[in-house]
């Protein structure tokens, strides 16, 4: 399941969000600003740790920001996804800080100056502390007085979140492979808001193991399988595993099987399977775990878009 902080980190994708903070009795927060172009708008998103913060705690910071607590920019900028945001972005790190757009979509792209979008009175609060819905609504009748129109996501709502998400991939395994290789890459491309079918994250006790696998396997859009030594010489719940993605690839027709190499050959993946031999594959131990998860998250999230858009 992906955490509270996850989300605060991976939401508001299409912005550029420029990362601040501010000192507020002692204490540091995270509070980004996100700009949206089109608009002219800015908006701004905080981060509030602490699992046990007092409603008394959280209305002053929101008073604060009310009354344009100083931020202090970190000099960090997550830049809009290059899917929605046609055009070029150019941050000069100066007291007043420029922001130059052009595309080659617009006729007349201009210099647009972060002075020019004006700042909106939405913020978004991500607060790690389990608040009462009384208390939440507290707060935000609260912030309205004060002309803020405020959302709280507490450690619920991402749990409510995570369970209405579809994991995109399955993991396929051998349980000898899950700490050095699978548990990882499962627990990075979850942290890159890719959710997966990965037996830890997935299943409870009392769960059946059959019904639980053949679910995943049936509503998954991909099979990341970590091929390695292990694997191919399961003949247990591994080659159940493969052999019913490999009867899916079959019956849709559709390339499913994304292979991790774990120091195997090729001629060891061949003689386990002759058409896994022509698949693909990553190489666990050259590329390391963070940038098979970049190719794996790119492919993943990429195909699950285009699968959409069919009719």
């Amino acid at each position: 399941m992906a955490t509270l902080r996850q989300y605060y980190e991976t939401d508001f994708p299409n912005y550029l969000r420029i990362f601040g903070i501010l000192e507020h009795h002692g204490e540091t927060f995270e509070v980004d600003v996100c700009h949206e172009f089109t608009a002219y708008a800015m908006f701004a998103v905080v981060y509030i740790h602490g699992a046990d913060r007092s409603k008394e705690s959280i209305r002053s910071i929101v008073q604060s920001l009310s009354k344009g607590g100083e931020l202090a920019f970190s000099n960090k900028a997550a830049l809009p996804a290059a899917k929605t945001f046609h055009g070029s972005l150019r941050i000069e790190n100066k007291p007043q800080s420029k922001v130059d757009f052009g595309a080659t979509l617009l006729t007349s792209p201009r210099e647009l100056k972060t002075s020019e979008l004006h700042y909106t009175t939405r913020l978004f609060l991500y607060c790690e502390s389990l608040l009462e819905k009384s208390t939440i609504s507290d707060i935000m009748d609260e912030a309205e007085k004060l002309n803020i129109n405020l959302q709280v996501r507490t450690p619920e709502y991402a749990m409510i979140r995570s369970n209405q998400e579809s994991p995109l991939a399955f993991i396929s395994h051998d349980s000898r492979d899950k700490s050095e290789v699978a548990r990882p890459i499962a627990t990075t491309l979850q942290g890159m808001m890719c959710p997966v079918w990965y037996d830890e994250f997935s299943m409870s006790v009392g769960d059946s193991l059959r019904e639980s696998i053949e679910k995943g396997l049936r509503e998954c859009k991909k099979c990341v399988l970590v091929l390695s030594k292990n694997f191919l010489s399961n003949t247990g719940w591994g080659k159940k595993e493969f052999d019913s993605i490999f009867t899916r690839e079959i019956i849709f027709e559709q390339r499913l099987v994304l292979p991790i190499w774990v120091d195997v050959s090729k001629q060891d993946v061949y003689q386990y399977s002759p058409s896994l031999a022509d698949t693909l594959g990553l190489n666990f131990t050259e590329l390391g775990v963070d940038e098979v998860c970049r190719r794996l998250y790119n492919k993943i999230t990429v195909d699950n878009e285009l699968s959409n858009d069919l009719p």
